[in-house]
Order: C-alpha cells, then sequence, then structure tokens
C-alpha cells in the first residue's frame, strides 16, 4: 500500500469562541471589567444575531473589531486601563486531516454550533502521524465458538496423548 504524506499529515489549530453572555456574567474576571455593561449588551445583541465573519483572524483584538465589539479594559495595580480582550474567550484545539480545508471544516462543523467563533491564523501548525491500526492492521473473521470449542477439545486430547507418552514408565 502506498500513501500519500498528506495521508499521514494532519493540521492542528486553536479556535476561540465568545462566551455566552450568561456564563460570562458569572464569572468574577467578567465582573472585574471597567466596560462590562457596554460589552454584555453587545454580546447579546451579537447572540440574537451573529454576524457572517471570516474563520481565520490574527487574535482576539482583530475579531473583536469585526465584530464592532468594543475592547474589554481592566484596571492594572496603578488604576491604568489595559486591554484584556481574552477574558471574553473560551478556548479549543482543533485536529483535522492535511487533505482537509481549514476553513470548509470550520464552516461545516464548528461555526453551525458556536458562530462567534475564530480560528487564530498563527495557531495552524502541520504534523505528521503514522496510525499502524489504521493502515497496516489485518483484521481476520472470528470463529463461532462451537467451532473453537471443538478446536478447543482436540488440542486437550492430543495435550493428554502427549504427556502420557513423557509420563509412560516403561
Amino acid at each position: 500500500m502506498l500513501l500519500d504524506n498528506a495521508d499521514l499529515g494532519y493540521q492542528k489549530f486553536r479556535v476561540f469562541s465568545l462566551k455566552p453572555s450568561q456564563e460570562l456574567f458569572k464569572e468574577e474576571s467578567f465582573q472585574a471589567l471597567e466596560n462590562k455593561g457596554e460589552i454584555l449588551e453587545k454580546l447579546q445583541e451579537l447572540e440574537g444575531t451573529p454576524k457572517n465573519l471570516e474563520p481565520i483572524y490574527k487574535g482576539a483584538k482583530e475579531f473583536l473589531e469585526a465584530l464592532d465589539m468594543p475592547m474589554p479594559k481592566i484596571k492594572d495595580e496603578k488604576g491604568k486601563q489595559k486591554p484584556a480582550p481574552n477574558v471574553l474567550f473560551g478556548k479549543q484545539e482543533e485536529k483535522i486531516p492535511l487533505k482537509e480545508n481549514i476553513k470548509a471544516h470550520f464552516l461545516s462543523s464548528i461555526w453551525p454550533r458556536t458562530p462567534l467563533s475564530f480560528i487564530e491564523e498563527d495557531s495552524v501548525k502541520v504534523g505528521y502521524e503514522i496510525l499502524f491500526n489504521q493502515y497496516f492492521k489485518t483484521t481476520t473473521k472470528s470463529q463461532n465458538t462451537k467451532a473453537l470449542k471443538t478446536q478447543i477439545r482436540a488440542l486437550e486430547v492430543e495435550i493428554t496423548a502427549l504427556l502420557d507418552d513423557i509420563f509412560k514408565v516403561g
């Protein structure tokens, strides 16, 4: 069996999705945001009618800009406001065959479940693995139990006869 390199390859990437507004509202990190009311209002609007956007972005900041969502801001120790976009996102990893198109996979498998999500552009990695069970395992048809029982009985008789010959004193 000859395999193409792409048959053994996969693409691994991170998918970031906006957390649901009800989940965010319960989180302590969200409560610490300076502009949580504005963000919550926009998020609830997007949950009602999600935008149809491109699936791949450089990061959370670019995705939030595409959604026209305000950047989450939190005060640091010195009292200065700093951006905190990761507070709004959940993260998961996807691994798909190398021959599969990332955008097509995203639109068919991920977007219908989580429309407020994107693939982080820099997270796309290509790897290779040989799944021995998938490519080299040969399956044999199993015998029925009656045939196996008959074979075992025949072997028992043969073993008993050989043992009798070995231990025969004569």
